[in-house]
């Protein structure tokens, strides 16, 4: 399968709550992408990991990936209506500076993209 593909069935994994599914298809399609050399779309598997570890509770993973997103982010300005989702919705299922960061992210990416209302509504998350 294409890994543009595999993160969309990813994203259908998270919105099913199924977690290790969903883990198993975003590790496929980063392998995928790394080897293809597509940083920017890393940011999306980085991303689509957060609420599946938050869930799973594996928050020391959780922070690895968050760090690999925003740093994906960062380095290829990658911005995307899922990867936004995605963050804010790691970030609702984590508690302190872990949320908050997973919402800057989100945050951030409604930015990049022209969002406003959608910004505003994740900065009142933060501000809480």
């Amino acid at each position: 399968m294409a890994p543009i593909a595999q993160l969309n069935l990813g994203l259908v994994r998270v919105q099913r709550g199924a977690w290790a599914e969903a883990i198993e298809v975003f590790e496929a399609a980063g392998d995928a992408l790394s080897r293809q050399g597509r940083r920017a779309y890393l940011a999306a598997v980085h991303t689509g990991l957060l609420p599946c570890l938050a869930s799973l509770n594996d928050l020391a993973e959780f922070d690895r990936q968050l760090e690999l997103a925003e740093a994906a982010v960062a380095e290829t300005g990658f911005a995307d209506p899922d990867l936004a989702r995605l963050a804010e919705h790691g970030g609702d299922l984590v508690a302190g500076e872990r949320a908050a960061r997973a919402w800057a992210l989100a945050e951030d990416q409604w930015r990049r993209l022209g969002r406003e209302s959608e910004e505003r509504r994740v900065a009142s998350k933060s501000s809480s």
